[in-house]
């Protein structure tokens, strides 16, 4: 396949779809995140894209970082602790004036 044909039906497609913007790399990004999003690990994500170092793969896990709130909710559920209001960021209770946590 020559550069040009590539090219033409890259910038085809793209006009097609109306994301004239995107690059074809852009496509391999979005399916790393999308791998972590949906559970894959950094090691599967490394071998799904050709990584050989976790350098590369951790922006898809980081990319992943809003799922936290999904992941905390299932450890919950898992234990027998079911939430029904969302935690606040990575926050932990404030002791209190005798230095235990607050319950």
């Amino acid at each position: 396949m020559s550069d040009g044909w590539f090219k033409k039906s890259w910038t085809a497609a793209r006009k097609s779809v109306g994301v004239s913007t995107v690059r074809f790399h852009d496509l391999r990004h979005t399916a790393g995140t999308l791998a972590t999003q949906h559970g894959a690990t950094m090691k599967e994500v490394m071998s799904r894209l050709g990584h050989s170092t976790t350098a590369a793969a951790i922006r898809y896990q980081r990319a992943a970082d809003s799922r936290d709130q999904d992941v905390a909710d299932r450890l919950d559920e898992a234990f027998g602790n079911p939430t029904s209001e969302p935690v606040a960021g990575y926050s932990r209770d404030e002791p209190d004036e005798g230095g235990e946590p607050d319950s």
